[in-house]
């Protein structure tokens, strides 16, 4: 029983040593946020929320335009997709999102959704943005 006993708690502290690096490697790579994963990160960087903006192109508009009434479902899953990029940074894409804006607007043709994060430079440590941007066309319905 105690060689049981040391086997886990060796197992045990080695995952406690080595999950740091690992998070680190995550928040470097993937954009993760430092808050979140038990990463020690959150005592070193300030946490800004994405700001996300769907702008849609509908049938026979030569343009997109930004849309400000999103139905229910459509904003639920929106604060979804922000939870999410927040929390996995590049690790999480807005396709669900997507798929309910053409679910919920048939005339729409295609989708821009833009996610605009506020970073600290670590090289120069100043304050500067990135913005994504995701586009997706209505498939034709298949015969």
């Amino acid at each position: 029983m105690t060689d049981a006993r040391t086997r886990i708690l060796i197992g045990a502290l080695t995952l406690f040593t080595l999950w740091p690096a690992v998070q680190m490697t995550l928040v470097a790579v993937f954009d993760v946020n430092a808050w979140k994963l038990g990463g020690y990160g959150m005592y070193a960087t300030p946490s800004f929320r994405p700001e996300v903006s769907v702008a849609v192109q509908r049938a026979g508009d030569s343009g997109f335009s930004v849309v400000t009434n999103l139905a229910q479902e459509q904003r639920d899953e929106l604060t979804t997709f922000s939870r999410a990029r927040f929390a996995l940074g590049r690790l999480s894409r807005p396709d669900r999102l997507a798929e309910r804006v053409f679910d919920g607007m048939p005339n729409v043709q295609s989708i821009r959704i833009r996610v605009v994060e506020l970073r600290i430079d670590p090289r120069s440590a100043m304050l500067g943005s990135r913005e994504s941007a995701f586009s997706y066309s209505r498939r034709a319905p298949s015969r």
